[in-house]
């Protein structure tokens, strides 16, 4: 798998810096390419490392079945009807420890407890920490390129899932056209390959997790794995934990790249947000300065500004009140200035940043879901929808007949939250709990109210409140 690069954005900047929002929003069907997944993947490298994996598995088996351990003598005070293996060391240990005498009779001691000679099978010799080791990195390597590869499929069936949607922004479908104009025209070339790659590592993987409760495993997945391959007896001429060995030594892991290693991601962000922005209703009369972004946006009775600070980009909404987001660079240094509500942004995902990569096509429907949160904590007088711009009837809650979104207020620990749903049954639901994948189950769940929750949802589509601290 080829790393992650953003430089192309640095070009961009060279041709296109200082334009208007009008001209951006056109280069971006023609010129800028704001999602690309499978030209960023390596087909070839992926397949030859299967291949690699294939021939090692047969010998990780054997060793989950069989692997070679030594005894472990140790010595350990016992109650004496356990005592099996004692020694003059045993006479000598109750000589000094009269606690664990019970009685003594004619001159005689009767013990109760006894010190004893015990045996215990050593899992956590050096090759088998190694054959840990082996194992880890395949599973790793194997749930990476089961990510990247499903979310290729994933990218090309979403217009297909959504087309007859009316959920959805009404932008979002000449969005989502812009974004994959460039993609579509190789997808079909890689698509068969594609499913083929994701059987093949979701064999392997069913193969190797079905195994992970052998105790050779857990009782060396705990240790300190970045260990210096060398060579040992064992690795030289047991034939199955030479394979292992044989295998590390030439199998390629790419390391999740840091987004720190790509300084021109911050240039992606600026961008993505920016067609975010545009493609949420949105306009803006400012040229557009990537190098210092600082721009002014105007939709309905929302305003925003969108500014650049080293290497965060601060979010003012103001409504009938003020609310500042800070989209902090995942590895960046904290910045000190006021915000209401940081957001860590990574192109690697995890449940603790908001997940914005080139390579996922649904990057721009989160800055989207940030923009709305943005919105709804701005207003105190709810009479505009945020996200369709009709008005909205106030029920128990705020409701907008034209889109039906949904917005709720709760109150917690004297903290104002808010909700958003969509007036319409979940039709997820059914899917969510049909789908074994991970990778689309995560997918399922987080589409379930196409992202115009400001929420993190779970699997029923209930809302889970970060509370404030």
């Amino acid at each position: 798998m080829k790393p992650k690069t953003y430089s192309y954005f640095n070009n961009y900047i060279t041709d296109y810096n200082n334009i208007s929002t009008l001209k951006f929003d056109n280069l971006t069907s023609t010129k800028f390419n704001l999602f690309a997944s499978i030209d960023s993947f390596d087909f070839l490298e992926l397949e030859k490392n299967i291949e690699l994996i294939y021939k090692v598995l047969p010998s990780l088996k054997h060793i989950f079945i069989n692997p070679i351990i030594h005894l472990k003598e140790d010595s350990e005070v016992l109650p004496i009807e356990m005592s099996r293996n004692i020694s003059n060391k045993s006479f000598e240990y109750l000589s000094f420890h009269s606690e664990h005498w019970s009685n003594i009779e004619k001159g005689k001691i009767r013990p109760k407890k006894i010190l004893t000679k015990t045996y215990q099978d050593n899992y956590s010799i050096y090759e088998n920490i190694v054959f840990t080791k082996c194992v880890n990195d395949i599973l790793s390597y194997i749930r990476k390129n089961l990510h990247e590869l499903n979310d290729i499929i994933y990218s090309n069936k979403k217009l297909e899932i959504d087309l007859l949607e009316h959920t959805n922004h009404e932008n979002y479908y000449v969005a989502l056209g812009k974004l994959q104009s460039g993609y579509i025209r190789i997808f079909s070339k890689y698509s068969k390959q594609a499913i083929k790659l994701i059987t093949k590592l979701n064999e392997i993987n069913d193969i190797l997790t079905s195994r992970l409760n052998k105790k050779v495993y857990q009782l060396n997945k705990d240790k300190n794995l970045n260990i210096k391959l060398h060579k040992s007896n064992i690795l030289l001429m047991d034939k199955n934990y030479s394979k292992v060995y044989k295998f590390l030594k030439a199998f390629k892991q790419e390391s999740s790249q840091d987004i720190n290693d790509d300084p021109d991601y911050q240039y992606f962000l600026k961008f993505l947000l920016i067609f975010s922005t545009i493609n949420f209703n949105f306009e803006s009369n400012d040229n557009i300065d990537f190098d210092n972004l600082n721009i002014n946006f105007k939709y309905n009775v929302y305003n925003l500004n969108i500014k650049s600070i080293n290497d965060n980009i601060l979010l003012t909404f103001q409504n009938d009140t003020i609310y500042k987001i800070l989209l902090k660079k995942f590895s960046s240094k904290q910045e000190f200035m006021y915000y209401d509500e940081l957001i860590n942004v990574s192109d690697i995902e995890s449940t603790n940043n908001l997940f914005i990569s080139v390579n996922n096509i649904d990057s721009f429907r989160r800055l989207q879901q940030v923009l709305l949160k943005g919105m709804i904590y701005s207003t105190r007088n709810f009479k505009i929808c945020p996200f369709c711009g009709d008005l909205l009837i106030q029920e128990n809650n705020y409701f907008c007949p034209n889109c039906y979104t949904i917005i709720e207020e709760k109150t917690i620990n004297n903290n104002l939250y808010f909700i958003t749903k969509i007036k319409a049954k979940n039709k997820f639901l059914p899917l969510i709990e049909k789908t074994k994948d991970k990778f689309l189950r995560n997918r399922l769940i987080e589409r379930q109210f196409y992202f115009r929750n400001i929420t993190r949802l779970n699997s029923l589509g209930e809302p889970i409140i970060d509370e404030k601290k």
